[in-house]
């Protein structure tokens, strides 16, 4: 390769060799440097593999904690959801105590309409001496019947509205 670039290295001065000499030594100093980059250029490479390693192992750490998480996530939704199906079991229970105390009101409220209904017929039997009295009274009792008909009507009302609501309640209780 010298010979070739160079010429025959017996046609050279002293002073051309002196030049050849220093060209070869700065072709070889580069060339330490160049290898001196790449030397350094593979220490970077090795330490950041080192570096995605250990990424690697506190990722998958990582990913064991969150995995860890959502199981004990899971099993508190689950509790909830016992507690909550528990839960509607009484309130059914309650609801129909409920339901049973108004079928009792209502029956007390239609006792007591047949109770004014015989102070009528006793009234009309008696037919006190004046008639225009008798039937100011049964006026009167016709209003206390009509008041206690709207009373019954919405107290019933009143009873339907709150099972309607509970039972609301419970299906959506069982929907969850």
């Amino acid at each position: 390769g010298i010979n070739a670039e160079y010429g025959h290295q017996g046609s050279k001065t002293s002073t051309e060799l002196s030049l050849v000499i220093k060209d070869l030594e700065d072709k070889a100093t580069h060339l330490l440097n160049e290898k001196s980059e790449a030397l350094a250029k593979i220490q970077q490479l090795d330490e950041k593999i080192i570096h995605l390693e250990n990424e690697k192992a506190s990722s998958s750490s990582d990913s064991l904690t969150k995995f860890k998480e959502l199981e004990n996530k899971i099993t508190l939704l689950e509790n909830e959801k016992d507690a909550q199906a528990n839960d509607s079991t009484s309130k059914i229970k309650e609801l129909q105590d409920k339901l049973a105390h108004i079928e009792s009101e209502k029956e007390g409220s239609i006792n007591k309409i047949k109770e004014v209904e015989e102070q009528i017929s006793r009234l009309e039997a008696e037919k006190a001496s004046s008639i225009n009295d008798a039937s100011n009274k049964i006026k009167l009792l016709e209003e206390k019947i009509s008041q206690l008909e709207n009373e019954n009507s919405s107290s019933s009302t009143e009873s339907a509205n709150k099972i309607k609501e509970l039972e609301e309640k419970i299906s959506t209780l069982e929907q969850d």
